[in-house]
């Protein structure tokens, strides 16, 4: 018995706390957008809409693939505002509600009056529960269309959101971005966390629709996730995330 002690503290112990290390490693949620240009190293989204490249749109199919599957995975429901039963997720799949933001429409890439679709995930990080803003909480230097949508949606009971704000970062690019919408809604549903390691979970995705930013100039575009336990400041600003427009 105690040999049998013995060998399980020596190759068990290290064994669990490797993986809870791997478990836990990542404890700050990040934003990222695509589609990302053919150089990685690169953030700008630069096309002409008069001679539409297939790039970015085969760009694009290739990321949502998972989202876009005709038959449900068997773990994932329809969800509403209810979190899933235990040992399900909420279905995150692309739905017609996206439009104009779905390969039907090239994700806006061929529009010659409109803008593009960017989307924007945040990672998985199990066991991550965001601290929801409500109207007693919301802090100062909110955009007040956020704040307006918190108290809006606390009164029906809908207002546990990782809200999305995306902006032009100079006062010139506040011109030339022109105006936004989000798809489905303007944040992550608080029915897609936290991530437990269920099979076939898929991130939940928020789509923006640049509806007629300005051509011939490069805009430089900021998107912020706001929660509680989210910092915007210091060093590690992980649920923001930064890229450039420039529309020929």
């Amino acid at each position: 018995m105690k040999v049998t002690l013995v060998v399980c503290f020596l190759f068990c112990v290290p064994w669990i706390s490797c993986c809870q290390s791997r478990w836990s490693k990542n404890t700050r949620p990040t934003l990222e957008f695509r589609p990302l240009p053919a150089e990685r190293a690169s953030t700008l989204i630069w096309y002409n809409p008069g001679k539409p490249s297939s790039y970015w749109k085969k760009e694009l199919e290739a990321f949502l693939k998972p989202y876009t599957q005709e038959t449900r995975h068997d773990n994932a429901v329809v969800c509403s505002w209810d979190h899933p039963p235990e040992g399900r997720f909420c279905d995150s799949r692309i739905t017609p509600e996206y439009a104009p933001c779905t390969s039907k429409y090239d994700y806006g890439f061929s529009s010659t009056e409109g803008g593009p679709c960017v989307f924007l995930k945040l990672n998985k990080i199990p066991g991550w529960v965001p601290k929801y803003y409500n109207s007693t909480t919301v802090p100062r230097g909110m955009p007040e269309h956020i704040r307006t949508a918190i108290i809006e949606g606390e009164k029906r009971g809908r207002h546990h959101v990782v809200w999305l704000d995306c902006y032009g970062v100079t006062p010139a690019d506040k011109e030339f971005i022109g105006p936004l919408n989000y798809y489905p809604r303007r944040g992550f549903n608080g029915v897609y966390f936290p991530f437990t390691g269920v099979e076939g979970y898929l991130s939940p995705l928020v789509a923006v629709h640049f509806e007629q930013p300005m051509r011939g100039v490069v805009i430089n575009v900021e998107c912020k996730a706001w929660a509680q336990n989210i910092n915007h400041d210091g060093e590690e600003k992980k649920a923001m995330v930064n890229f450039e427009l420039l529309i020929e």
